[in-house]
């Protein structure tokens, strides 16, 4: 717009010039060549001077952007009975969390967006748990006599350009991106989510009807300018969706390969069960692939969706006995919703079951796989850690929780259980009692796929056990909603660890939580 209005002016000025131009030359043929000369250095002053008061009017119009506001402020209240199944492990927590994302359009189709969290967690620094209630000051005084909290940081999560044009949009920066059910991939855009994935990455999103093709380039570790010391995301998505047909199929394929000195794989492994796995092995180019397809098609009664994993590619490791470690792990997760031809009946049915592939420890392979931590099929289980072991062999999905990179005690730690080695099945029966009130319940039950012992020859059992949460959704408006919910865990013979013969017992959750959208 700006350019538009410069040339605008431009074009009727040299049009009125050209008119006194002639004009001039007609009617003043016998004037000397002095005055006609200082008439034309005239000419050329009111010229610059058009220009500049151009120049300085548009200058103003493409400084005028403006900057929106979104986000959302949460605030949760979790309780579990006994997080070790022995009657004791008891945890409390209260959290709550500021996100504001700012989106500041800079032209017509160019914006600037970002990601800022206000109130983040010691423990998990870089995720979005939000922060307790009751953190002390770090170099406070006495705990019985302070009255000052402790001040928080403001932490950037995303920050990117956005260019959208005609057939496609430009990304460049900070970003994060969500894929299917969420079985990799999540933005933690969900009301209470809390984790995501942010992306150093350049991507050119082309569309073409109902087709979406984005190439993508990440940097997830660079350590140094030099040459050889970072790895690089190859990312590929490609998404169709049919709005008509309310129908979608996407496919994710990335690529990850780094450096023999950016790998350190071995700190994958060291969490794991397999004692051939060791750091003390020189590494070379650690080179994976991950592909993730997803389905979805809605139809009046039912709708269904389905997304499936697959990771595959060298660690760069190798074991003790000079084996190389190689990755084979998959995932699938579906949905089912089911709708009442009645159109008048208050309940709605849904039913959700998946798979996760555990390691076999006499393998030099590792053929697990994790769901992303915000897929959470049940309250409890596959959510909270729970036992006296690292039962679904997720230790290194979640290793990064506590300062220094070790696992927290059951007690002390968050929801940060993954879905990972394990078979489960949740259907789900909800009531509508009015506008604002909804009863829910959810049934779970689970069972180890590989076994997770550290001592294979205790002969575990597969059984997980059984889980039912119900509770109730309050939801007035449509950027606020409550839930507050009850989940009881009876655990199966898999949590005693075979001859190891841990004590377990029933335990049981608590937990309300609110979320306001602006």
């Amino acid at each position: 717009m700006a350019r538009q209005l410069i040339n605008n002016q431009l074009m009727n000025y040299h049009l009125e010039n050209n008119q006194l131009i002639n004009h001039q030359l007609i009617n003043n043929q016998l004037i000397n060549n002095r005055i006609k000369n200082r008439k034309l250095m005239n000419y050329r002053y009111i010229k610059n001077l058009i220009l500049i008061c151009s120049l300085f009017f548009s200058h103003q119009a493409v400084k005028a952007t403006s900057i929106d506001w979104n986000g959302q402020y949460r605030f949760e209240w979790a309780e579990v009975d006994s997080t070790d199944l022995t009657g004791s492990g008891r945890k409390s927590y209260f959290l709550h969390r500021l996100n504001l994302r700012p989106q500041i359009v800079v032209l017509d189709g160019l914006r600037v967006l970002g990601s800022f969290e206000l109130l983040s967690n010691g423990y998990y620094p870089n995720d979005q748990m939000g922060a307790w209630f009751g953190e002390p000051l770090s170099d406070g005084p006495s705990n019985v006599s302070q009255t000052t909290r402790q001040a928080q940081q403001v932490f950037v999560r995303e920050l990117y350009l956005r260019w959208e044009q005609e057939h496609g949009e430009l990304w460049v920066g900070r970003s994060s991106f969500d894929f299917g059910l969420g079985l990799s991939y999540s933005r933690g855009l969900g009301l209470f989510d809390h984790f995501s994935d942010q992306w150093d990455l350049v991507a050119y999103k082309i569309y073409s009807g109902n087709l979406s093709i984005q190439p993508m380039i990440s940097k997830p570790i660079d350590l140094d300018p030099a040459q050889g010391s970072s790895a690089t995301d190859q990312i590929l998505n490609i998404l169709y969706d049919n709005q008509d047909s309310q129908s979608q199929f996407g496919v994710m394929y990335r690529k990850r390969e780094a450096s023999p000195t950016a790998n350190n794989a071995y700190r994958f492994f060291d969490s794991q069960v397999n004692s051939a796995y060791t750091q003390s092995q020189a590494s070379t180019d650690f080179k994976a692939t991950y592909t993730n397809i997803f389905f979805a098609r809605v139809w009046p009664e039912f709708a269904f969706q389905i997304e499936g994993g697959f990771t595959s590619g060298d660690t760069g490791l190798v074991t003790q006995t000079q084996e190389k470690i190689e990755l084979s792990g998959y995932g699938l997760a579906i949905e089912m919703d089911f709708f009442s031809k009645d159109k008048a009946s208050d309940w709605t049915y849904s039913l959700l079951t998946g798979v996760a592939s555990g390691d076999d420890p006499n393998t030099a392979r590792f053929e697990g796989y994790s769901f992303h931590k915000n897929y959470n099929p049940g309250f409890l289980l596959m959510n909270h850690p729970l036992g006296q072991f690292d039962i679904l062999t997720s230790a290194a999905y979640r290793g990064r929780s506590a300062n220094g990179g070790g696992l927290l005690p059951t007690s002390s730690s968050l929801d940060e259980e993954a879905v990972s080695n394990v078979m489960y099945i949740a259907p789900q029966a909800n009531q509508k009692i009015n506008d604002q009130w909804t009863w829910t319940n959810q049934f779970v039950y689970a069972t180890l796929q590989s076994q997770s012992s550290r001592t294979p020859s205790n002969m575990m059992s597969k059984d997980l056990g059984f889980e039912w949460d119900t509770g109730f959704t309050f939801k007035p408006h449509d950027r606020f909603e409550w839930v507050t919910e009850v989940g009881i865990l009876s655990p199966g013979e898999a949590f005693k660890e075979g001859t190891l013969n841990h004590k377990t017992g029933v335990t049981f959750g608590f937990q309300t939580k609110a979320a306001i959208s602006f």
